[in-house]
């Protein structure tokens, strides 16, 4: 099991700590108490929000793209698959939209526009 926190900086940089579990998110199945720079995400655009689910986890870029990380079970990357990932991969669905915050659960993605509308798993 990945159990993990991230946290996002003001400057947009995500760190993460905790056990990494199966994606390797630090070390994997190694514990680190010690906050340290997630270098899964792109570095190219700051992250504005963050979300954590069972071993997945959402970012939210500043320019409004969707990038998605961690366990695919049950298509809860939004990718179109059910594969893991050890690089977050930008959601494509979500690219014509604007997209203002991201949520996780379990094994769910949801993503809300500002027109107010939900979208779950992207697909």
């Amino acid at each position: 099991m990945s159990t993990y926190a991230l946290a996002v900086t003001q400057e947009g940089q995500v760190f993460i700590w905790g056990t990494g579990g199966s994606v390797g998110a630090v070390v994997s199945g190694r514990l680190s108490i010690s906050p340290q720079l997630l270098e899964a995400v792109p570095t190219s655009t700051p992250i504005k929000d963050i979300s954590c689910g069972l071993g997945h986890s959402l970012f939210l870029t500043a320019k409004g793209q969707v990038w998605a990380w961690g366990n695919g079970g049950n298509g809860r990357l939004g990718l179109g698959d059910v594969y893991d990932r050890n690089e977050a991969c930008m959601i494509s669905s979500l690219a014509s939209e604007v997209v203002v915050t991201v949520q996780c659960g379990a094994s769910h993605s949801l993503a809300l526009t500002d027109k107010g509308q939900v979208s779950t798993n992207y697909r």
